[in-house]
């Protein structure tokens, strides 16, 4: 090898890293993979525009997510890329996936759920086993009086009389057999006749049934009370 060529390959080899020196961070590729995190906010809906309350937002392949609230509104914060999913009972589930180089870190979506419509196979159901055994209940079975015969029933002279032969004595009745008591006492005892206010004694005098100084003096009280009523 001549010494030219050796010095034009030494220069070569120079330029080469005097180039690989002079790039700058800036011109890397290593910013483009910076990943930003996006507020993402929105509404969920019905097909019909109907708010769906308290519906599940939860980022696919992790444990974190939201709820919406009463209205369907809903806000969580996604880094950019991530796919999201909404749930909600009787409505087919959906996803959105968080778009890249937005220009702002504040995103909002009206996301809308289709309904989940399941159709069941017909049941029917019998009263009992066999047709047979249905017969034979329908025709024995004792069906209850209605309100007519039980009103009926009630008002039967002789069930009334009976009731009225074992029914207890009300007040008024226990009053007049208490007074009716006192008389006939009072008719042994003196052979007078009987006064609520006045009763014969053990030895034939009459002395009072009702003690009415103390009676005097109640309602000398009561009329007391009543006139400081008034004053308040």
């Amino acid at each position: 090898m001549t010494p030219v060529k050796t010095l034009f390959i030494s220069i070569s080899f120079f330029l080469v890293s005097l180039g690989l020196h002079a790039q700058t961070p800036a011109s890397t590729p290593a910013d483009t993979n910076i990943v930003r995190v996006v507020q993402l906010s929105g509404v969920l809906k019905s097909q019909d525009s109907v708010p769906l309350p308290y519906a599940t937002v939860q980022i696919s392949g992790t444990k974190y997510g939201v709820s919406s609230n009463m209205y369907g509104y809903f806000t969580i914060p996604v880094k950019e890329g991530d796919l999201l999913l909404f749930t909600f009972l009787g409505f087919h589930p959906a996803g959105f996936r968080v778009p890249k180089n937005n220009e702002t870190n504040k995103l909002s979506i009206t996301q809308y759920l289709m309904p989940d419509t399941q159709y069941l196979n017909e049941v029917v159901i019998n009263p009992w086993p066999s047709s047979a055994e249905f017969n034979y209940v329908f025709v024995h079975k004792d069906i209850p009086d209605d309100d007519l015969e039980r009103a009926l029933k009630n008002l039967d002279p002789v069930m009334l009389q009976n009731i009225a032969d074992n029914m207890g004595r009300d007040g008024s009745e226990n009053a007049a057999a208490f007074f009716a008591q006192l008389q006939d006492q009072n008719s042994r005892l003196g052979g007078q006749p009987y006064n609520p206010f006045f009763m014969t004694g053990p030895n034939g005098q009459i002395i009072p049934a009702v003690n009415f100084t103390k009676l005097y003096a109640y309602m000398q009280y009561l009329k007391r009370v009543k006139a400081k009523e008034k004053k308040k």
